[in-house]
């Protein structure tokens, strides 16, 4: 069985890629590690991470990682077991998005 890692690797390296594919493939992933990576933030936080090293470990300064994940916190803070569940949705929607556009792509 081919992992989703392997879909992306056969649609980038094909000599002529499918654009919308491509897309479609990058949002999925996108979706994903977006979700992975407010839990991420949501857990650092949580265990007393400052703004400054969640800035250095995502590579951009502490303001903007704070503006970026600024409600991710407030979301913690108010709520975790809610947002722990919210975010583990969201993951558990985009890997069964891309494990059905993977079956169509494999089936067509």
């Amino acid at each position: 069985m081919a992992t989703v890692w392997d879909a992306w690797e056969s649609a980038i390296s094909s000599p002529d890629p499918d654009p919308l594919q491509v897309i479609g493939l990058a949002a999925r992933y996108h979706r994903y590690l977006s979700a992975v990576e407010n839990r991420a933030v949501a857990t650092a936080r949580a265990s007393g991470a400052s703004w400054q090293e969640i800035a250095d470990a995502s590579g951009t300064t502490r303001q903007s990682a704070w503006e970026k994940w600024k409600a991710v916190q407030r979301l913690t803070e108010s709520a975790p077991d809610r947002f722990s569940r919210s975010v583990f949705d969201v993951e558990r929607q985009a890997l069964s998005e891309m494990m059905a556009w993977l079956k169509e792509q494999r089936s067509a």
